[in-house]
């Protein structure tokens, strides 16, 4: 499934996952499983594009992680 902007749901995950680092699952950790969890439960709708109509590009960026996804307004 597709999830939003998953690298940096996950982040709080990948810090568990360093060499040399123990693993405790914390608070980040439990919030972040709780909205990827909300999010899975209640996913976007994906459909393919409405020919004719202006395709909106979104792009995100940081120092872990980038993303990006493309989409259409729907009327109604």
């Amino acid at each position: 499934r597709f999830i939003s902007n998953l690298a940096m749901r996950c982040e709080p995950f990948n810090q568990l996952l360093r060499k040399g680092i123990k693993f405790e699952w914390g608070f980040e950790c439990q919030q972040s499983f709780e909205r990827i969890k909300k999010y899975l439960i209640n996913p976007p709708i994906l459909k393919p594009p409405t020919l004719g109509r202006p395709l909106l590009l979104y792009i995100t960026v940081n120092e872990s992680a980038c993303g990006g996804f493309l989409a259409q307004y729907e009327e109604g």
